[in-house]
């Protein structure tokens, strides 16, 4: 076996078994073998196939209802933009790539100066985006040379086959000195080592790979883009952790109550964000 991603035969599994295939109750109907490159740092499935369009969508039970989409999605885009900083958007040309049903559009589109999308299932949200500020595009080849300012993608890029070469396409699109946010899973989410049956659910049929700040570095790299940043967020509360630990399960954000508050709520997310064991990582680049 030699690395998906760099191509190095310094790999070893880190993972054997069922993994999940939709939403959060979902298993797939094959077991998956996971690797890790000792090289690049990524992790990696060993399938080649990339979930097809509206596969990935109707494996998730909430994606075509407004009220619960917007539930869950709108508290989740909040998240990026609070760590990211609303004024960062004024005034700038935005591209979301990989917007899904547009709801970080949503939040940004009045700040910016202009606001496009990027979603390769463009088809399958129509209805989200009526009567939007923005416009939506199916492929990166719609958008012009040097024409944005500011680049976001959240939980997209761990879905991708060639990753490498999006963000090469990426590069094209963006302007001189352009920043980009890119927001993934984290490899190195603590549940990981402390629940074992929170592996199940953490691999994923359509995440092809598994990243840590090394593997992002890298693939930034290749595609001639220029490290600049990076921070931890973890989406979770405290509850999803003891309800794991409890029931074995996912359960989402359950409803905090005593005796941790919101205050020991946020003690927990800023330390597990401090350590760098969060669920998600955050990576700034620009264009060289």
């Amino acid at each position: 076996m030699i690395c998906r991603l760099c191509g190095s035969d310094d790999v070893s599994v880190v993972f054997q078994g069922d993994i999940r295939s939709g939403g959060a109750h979902t298993a797939s109907d094959e077991k998956a073998k996971v690797y890790r490159c000792h090289a690049c740092s990524v992790e990696f499935l060993t399938t080649d196939v990339e979930l097809e369009d509206s596969e990935y969508w109707d494996k998730k039970e909430d994606s075509f209802s407004k009220e619960k989409i917007y539930e869950k999605y709108d508290g989740e885009q909040l998240k990026w933009l609070e760590r990211i900083g609303l004024n960062t958007f004024r005034d700038k040309v935005v591209l979301d790539f990989g917007c899904g049903h547009g709801t970080f559009l949503d939040l940004v589109s009045t700040i910016s100066k202009k606001t496009f999308g990027v979603e390769k299932d463009k088809d399958l949200f129509l209805e989200f985006y009526e009567d939007k500020p923005y416009e939506i595009f199916e492929t990166l080849a719609d958008i012009e040379d040097d024409s944005i300012d500011l680049l976001v993608s959240f939980d997209v890029i761990e879905h991708l086959s060639k990753p490498i070469d999006v963000l090469s396409e990426i590069h094209r699109v963006l302007k001189k000195e352009a920043v980009i946010y890119i927001g993934v899973p984290n490899q190195n989410d603590f549940l990981k080592e402390i629940e074992e049956s929170y592996l199940p659910f953490y691999y994923h049929k359509s995440h092809l790979f598994y990243h840590d700040i090394a593997s992002l570095r890298y693939i930034l790299d290749k595609a001639g883009l220029s490290y600049k940043d990076s921070s931890f967020l973890h989406k979770y509360n405290i509850y999803n952790m003891i309800n794991w630990l409890k029931q074995n399960r996912a359960t989402g954000n359950p409803e905090k109550k005593h005796p941790f508050d919101g205050g020991h709520d946020t003690m927990f997310k800023s330390y597990v964000e401090e350590k760098g064991i969060a669920s998600h990582i955050l990576i700034k680049a620009s264009k060289r």
